[in-house]
């Protein structure tokens, strides 16, 4: 769809008959829950078999770098929990159920300074989206979800595949936490919408090492460019960028 078919309420508000148009993004990059209660050791549920994360960013901060001195907008994902999350139990299996963590509002729920979002507009899984804010925005965006994969769609995660939809990239460069989790989600949808993409691998950390190598090995053999950030550059450039 066109931007030219693109229509606002005179209010406004939400897009008529839920339109969605496209911006005709190349590429954007997609940082996936790289947010405290994940990243470090102190949070709530640390990744990288309960250490946290710590030791890839400078590779974070390396690749949002790139971005900003590119000008690719970058789509945030983040866990974004109320107190009676599906996921949060007392007794947690580590599969479906884990303990608290990135509750709404809290500072385990922030963004780690290496990924902070520039200019972001929130599409919170708890409110509707305006979608005339959306096609007016020049900035990054964070997408709040409540659920492990952000396009899981209604309730928990409903804006993610009309985001994509919305900014219709060719490509898509991805990193964070978790990668045999939310990572895995997020490269799955991504591709099931037609977007290529490339993983920064030096750039993102598992809960379990060997879940995650599977991981990278079904990506790759799904089409998927598995990557560094020291080749990301390179990346870029093959497309003019």
């Amino acid at each position: 769809m066109s931007a030219e078919s693109f229509e606002v309420r005179p209010d406004g508000g939400s897009i008529v008959d839920d339109a969605i148009a496209a911006y005709g993004e190349d590429t954007i990059f997609w940082n996936v829950d790289t947010q405290y209660d994940f990243m470090r050791p102190d949070g709530k549920l640390p990744v990288g078999e309960g250490n946290g994360a710590e030791d890839i960013e400078d590779a974070l901060a390396e690749v949002t770098e790139i971005a900003r001195e590119k000008d690719i907008r970058v789509v945030n994902t983040a866990d974004h929990h109320n107190q009676d999350s599906a996921e949060f139990s007392e007794d947690p299996d580590f599969q479906e159920t884990f303990p608290p963590h990135c509750l709404a509002d809290s500072e385990g729920a922030e963004y780690v300074p290496a990924t902070q979002p520039e200019n972001p507009l929130e599409l919170d899984w708890r409110d509707e989206a305006d979608w005339s804010k959306v096609m007016n925005h020049e900035g990054d965006f964070v997408l709040y979800k409540d659920a492990f994969d952000v396009f899981a769609g209604e309730p928990e995660s409903p804006h993610a595949e009309d985001l994509v939809e919305t900014l219709d990239p060719d490509r898509a460069v991805v990193y964070g936490v978790a990668t045999d989790v939310c990572v895995d989600y997020a490269i799955e949808g991504l591709m099931d919408q037609g977007v290529e993409v490339y993983v920064v691998e030096d750039a993102t950390k598992g809960i379990d090492p060997e879940a995650s190598k599977d991981s990278i090995q079904k990506w790759s053999e799904n089409g998927a460019t598995i990557g560094s950030t020291d080749g990301l550059s390179d990346y870029l450039e093959s497309d003019g960028l």
